[in-house]
């Protein structure tokens, strides 16, 4: 059953990917469904970072824009819960031309302050609205 699932999403991912605009709706709609937090941050939302549609890339930026605290902390000592925009914000910046922020060679965003990194990019979609081009990068 989970195989049936998983090969499913995989599908719907790779249609989405090629600009089907059905399959993009239908992830974003299951992704909706799902409560923000580190399962949906970690598991679903980088692949709807990776179709690269406008869509999907939208509800990124709804969630990084959000003020609630529902992912752990990356800190495996600490058990203070965290606002899931910073892991959002490291996914969207990759995919977005001209974006306010760049990521390091690690992966994360080279900052001093990751508050102050995530007002500037949240910031820049406010101001930008949906008035941004996506990257579209080969596989």
């Amino acid at each position: 059953m989970l195989r049936n699932i998983h090969m499913r999403w995989t599908a719907y991912l790779a249609l989405s990917r090629m600009a089907n605009t059905e399959a993009t709706q239908l992830l974003v709609k299951k992704a909706r469904k799902l409560p923000l937090g580190d399962d949906l941050v970690y598991e679903l939302l980088p692949d709807l970072a990776w179709v690269r549609q406008k869509a999907a890339t939208d509800y990124l930026v709804k969630l990084l824009l959000l003020e609630s605290t529902d992912c752990s902390s990356p800190d495996p000592d600490s058990s203070r819960k965290i606002t899931c925009a910073y892991h959002i914000m490291e996914l969207l910046v990759p995919t977005i031309q001209k974006s306010p922020l760049q990521l390091g060679t690690s992966g994360d965003i080279p900052t001093d302050s990751y508050p102050k990194a995530r007002a500037q990019a949240s910031e820049w979609f406010r101001k930008n609205g949906s008035n941004y081009q996506l990257v579209k990068n080969s596989w």
